[in-house]
């Protein structure tokens, strides 16, 4: 450190100070850790974060944290139990006001299709997962049944790759306004997923090649935090005249999230 008694405001989370403290001792950090070294913002407090912080809580309480923004998303059995909540971290760090309707923004809710396995909402077969975005990072929740099992006990790891597939699509339509077919997926299974357990999916874009080649990220959180499986993929956006035919395909109007502005 260069000076003591600095503040940073970089958004930080608990998982990343053991990797900080395995850095500062100049030890060799394990490639399964979730967190990440502290260290550039110790040794410039002015340092941004690299990236989000999750958070996690019993009875189904999710929460995504920007250098701005709060989202705390409640699931529940039905819609009346379901809640979102969204607070403004630069001008109420007391969170005191919800502003999620006044901001929506920021909390928008993806189209879905008819018949795309994961999130089509007329395939007798498929996941029918809604996607959410606060305009950078992608979420959903994903809660496999009895008979999406490989071995006894545990979810097939293509199904898996499949979910974290899709949201990375999603992650690269939000942040380019261009839909993409994956190029290269690569997975990591870190503990294994059990049927009936809800779980909390993520991903967001992290390098745009010139608009040819889009790479992205994305991870699937338990209850507890702890990441399960974690992917990055490359992805090569679609022509324009196949993205018509998948438009029509949508079971809502998809045109906010091409076309910003044209749909309100």
């Amino acid at each position: 450190m260069q000076q003591s008694g600095l503040a940073s405001h970089a958004t930080v989370e608990t998982v990343d100070l053991f990797p900080t403290l395995v850095d500062l001792c100049q030890l060799p950090l394990p490639d399964n850790l979730d967190g990440k070294s502290l260290r550039p913002q110790l040794e410039n407090p002015e340092a941004t974060a690299t990236k989000n912080a999750h958070g996690f809580w019993s009875g189904g309480q999710r929460t995504i944290r920007t250098e701005r923004w709060r989202l705390i998303v409640q699931h529940g059995n039905d819609e009346e139990s379901y809640r979102t909540e969204l607070f403004d971290m630069q001008n109420d760090a007391d969170e005191s006001q919800n502003v999620a309707d006044a901001n929506p923004s920021v909390v928008k809710e993806l189209p879905h299709t008819h018949s795309c396995f994961v999130c089509g909402e007329s395939n007798p077969l498929g996941l029918k997962l809604r996607f959410q975005t606060d305009g950078r990072v992608v979420t959903t929740k994903f809660r496999p049944r009895g008979e999406h099992i490989g071995f006894k006990g545990v979810v097939h790891g293509g199904l898996t790759a499949t979910v974290l597939d899709e949201i990375m699509v999603w992650a690269c339509v939000v942040a380019t306004r261009k839909f993409a077919f994956c190029a290269e997926l690569n997975v990591r299974y870190l503990q294994p997923l059990a049927p009936d357990e809800e779980v909390i999916v993520t991903s967001e874009l992290v390098a745009d090649r010139k608009g040819r080649i889009l790479e992205a990220k994305a991870a699937v959180h338990n209850a507890a935090g702890k990441i399960l499986a974690e992917a990055t993929g490359k992805y090569i956006p679609i022509k324009s005249d196949d993205t018509s035919l998948m438009m029509a395909d949508f079971a809502s109007d998809a045109r906010w999230l091409l076309e910003p502005g044209a749909v309100s």
